[in-house]
């Protein structure tokens, strides 16, 4: 049986301005997340929030959402990570070391029914 990896369906931005400017000064993330099953069997729905603030304390948000096979959705959460933070000109480097110990956390799983990001503060 051939797995279908999970796929980015979708996304949608809501950054104040295009990149982070100095960000060796600082920045910090935050993540949501939530899911539920689809069809067949392994088979999810997957919608990620990352919430980056700068040393400014901009306030950077990313929504996506994924289907596709279950295996491999703490990778496709990791990488969402590290995706909006390249994106947003945090360099390489510093990338590394926030990502270092970094393990997704069933503590950021939020309820599918509960799931909404205006519940989080995070835009109203």
């Amino acid at each position: 049986m051939s797995l279908n990896p999970l796929r980015e369906a979708g996304r949608m931005n809501f950054h104040p301005k295009e990149r982070i400017e100095e960000s060796l000064r600082g920045v910090s993330f935050d993540y949501y997340y939530t899911g539920k099953r689809e069809g067949r069997s392994g088979q999810i729905e997957l919608h990620i929030t990352c919430v980056v603030t700068d040393w400014q304390e901009n306030v950077f948000i990313r929504k996506a959402w994924f289907m596709g096979h279950k295996e491999s959705w703490k990778e496709v959460i990791r990488a969402f990570i590290i995706e909006h933070l390249d994106d947003l000109g945090t360099g390489n480097l510093l990338i590394k070391r926030m990502m270092q110990e970094f393990e997704v956390n069933e503590k950021k799983y939020v309820l599918w029914e509960k799931y909404n990001p205006v519940n989080y503060g995070l835009w109203e």
